[in-house]
């Protein structure tokens, strides 16, 4: 196991996102070498410029090599710029170095040097090179230094986070990248993903959007079909964009057999797998990519989800947990956590600390948005709580750093709990109003159809709401989605109960306990989003059943005796 360092930059300190990206290619290059496990970028960076020993940092992540060094750009005129980087690897066991050599080049041969310092590991370490390994070796990337440096920088906009100003100056600088070299195959694969990943987030789900991934991954595949980089953007665009999760995990394992420690892959597969309702298979994926990525708080988190829907709820605490303590500036972590009580034990109290807890670390518009999400079935445990209201009275759409439509139905359902109709009509019919622009282009586009339910149901059209929810269930039924899915019917649940349907609204719980969904016994006798149905019988034997589904006896099954991961 070996964790690559973040490389010192010794240049302009504007030039750091070169030594990064310096450092994320020799990661991935690494990674595709057979008997050679390495630790994930995430966990390697929170040790960047740390003054620890590297036998304290190797035990930490379980690796018994470090590579190290550092990067100095010079930059000279006319765009002929040096680059010297000078690597170090040493073995943790004695801190003992084991190769270091100084690279002196013009920046057109930084790939090759990339290569060179990939294979010396190799040769240190006595690892046999495969015909393949060696082929992902020998990918020149480019020799072009304008398009090269749009391309890290394309990469340290992608790896900031999924919002659209950082997705959409990725895809430029990639677009700028492949206009400068057309030949750069990597940089058409991750303009493909971005495009793609555009479209999967809602920000663009139009046909053109995905027109444009298309384009982009058929000139990665026509360059170079079987490097590691295009395989993942194959496997992102059947997932994210044409919603083929059998495709999709071909394309990612074949990646993943070319970069066998490569945890975004590993992720990737974890996230399509239990779309598919295969949670044990994805929950086997996310440990391993946790092994990887030991330091990250996303990697913990993704494994606390799947027991979350495992109902192995004591071993879904515990991964939380460490999500918190690994990212306490991320809402998520907090707000699962506090669901996971209300889930598991009824525990509002408990819930609502955790909250608590959330916001004394984290600005509230910043946390706000993880309250009111597609995969959220309300925000009551913060809107029907007085405790909370002069925190959400603050917000506003300067502040709110999410989704305006999430933010409208978040205030529209505070307003709810506090018996407020006007101010609960106002912001429904802004959700409203968005929501149906954003429609025309897609009008079967089910989580927006959701979206468009709840706005309904907060303007008291309870037949349109109705309708809205329907055919959203219907375009995305549980059997087709098993994340997306069970949030979907049970925004149709609360549809049914606004308008007084008890009876409907009880059959899409009842159908809902029977699936890897956030609806327990305990959920409903706690969470005030049911109220209304409190004294319906058919939904007093749901809350008061106590005979536990075939998933829950499993998840007691699996914890008894066993210790989380």
């Amino acid at each position: 196991m070996l964790v690559v360092l973040p490389f010192k930059n010794l240049g302009d300190s504007a030039d750091a996102y070169f030594a990064d990206g310096l450092t994320e290619e020799l990661t991935s290059r690494l990674a595709s070498l057979g008997g050679l496990r390495v630790i994930s970028r995430t966990s390697a960076e929170q040790y960047r410029a740390s003054t620890r020993p590297l036998k304290e940092i190797g035990v930490e992540l379980g690796a018994g090599y470090v590579l190290e060094g550092s990067v100095h750009l010079d930059r000279g005129a006319a765009g002929a710029s040096r680059v010297r980087v000078r690597p170090r690897l040493i073995s943790v066991a004695n801190d003992s170095q084991l190769w270091s050599e100084p690279y002196e080049v013009e920046l057109t041969e930084v790939f090759r040097v990339q290569t060179e310092i990939a294979a010396r590991v190799s040769r240190s370490l006595d690892l046999a090179l495969r015909a393949p390994e060696r082929e992902v070796l020998a990918n020149v990337g480019t020799r072009d230094p304008v398009a090269y440096d749009f391309y890290l920088r394309g990469n340290d906009y992608l790896g900031r986070s999924n919002q659209y100003a950082d997705l959409s100056s990725a895809a430029s600088l990639y677009t700028r990248a492949v206009e400068a070299d057309p030949g750069f195959a990597a940089a058409w694969a991750k303009l493909a993903r971005c495009h793609t990943q555009i479209h999967w987030h809602h920000y663009d789900r139009t046909g053109a959007r995905l027109a444009l991934a298309k384009a982009a991954l058929d000139s990665a595949v026509r360059l170079a079909p079987e490097l590691p980089e295009i395989r993942t953007a194959r496997g992102f665009y059947r997932y994210w964009g044409l919603l083929d999760y059998e495709g999709a995990i071909r394309e990612f394992e074949a990646a993943l057999r070319l970069q066998p420690s490569n945890s975004d892959l590993l992720q990737a597969i974890g996230y399509v797998e239990r779309r598919r309702g295969r949670w044990d298979e994805s929950l086997g994926r996310f440990v391993e990519a946790l092994r990887y990525d030991p330091r990250s708080g996303q990697r913990s988190f993704d494994v606390g989800d799947n027991y979350l829907s495992l109902h192995r709820y004591s071993e879904a605490d515990h991964y939380l947990e460490r999500a918190m303590t690994l990212s306490p500036d991320w809402s998520n972590p907090y707000i699962y956590r506090a669901w996971l009580q209300v889930i598991w034990r009824g525990d509002l109290a408990r819930g609502r600390e955790l909250v608590a807890q959330g916001l004394s670390r984290i600005e509230p518009g910043r946390f706000a948005p993880g309250l009111q999400t597609g995969d959220r079935i309300s925000a009551s445990l913060v809107t029907a709580d007085s405790a909370f209201w002069p925190m959400l009275d603050g917000l506003s759409l300067a502040t709110f750093a999410g989704d305006t439509v999430r933010y409208h139905l978040l205030k529209a359902e505070t307003a709810a709990f506090r018996h407020r109709t006007a101010a609960e009509r106002a912001h429904g019919d802004s959700a409203r109003t968005l929501v149906e622009q954003r429609l025309r282009p897609m009008p079967d586009d089910p989580k927006l159809l959701a979206a468009l339910a709840l706005a309904y149901m907060h303007l008291g059209r309870d037949p349109d709401a109705i309708r809205a929810g329907e055919r959203a269930a219907e375009l995305l039924p549980v059997e087709d989605d098993a994340v997306s899915g069970p949030f979907v019917l049970a925004y149709l649940a609360r549809v049914y109960t606004s308008a007084g349907r008890y009876d409907k609204a009880t059959a899409a719980l009842e159908r809902l306990m029977g699936t890897d969904s956030w609806v327990t016994p305990a959920a409903l006798r706690a969470d005030p989003i049911w109220e209304p149905l409190r004294e319906y019988p058919g939904f007093r034997k749901l809350a008061e059943d106590t005979v536990l589904s075939a998933r829950a006896q499993r998840g007691i099954l699996h914890a008894n005796g066993s210790t989380p991961g």
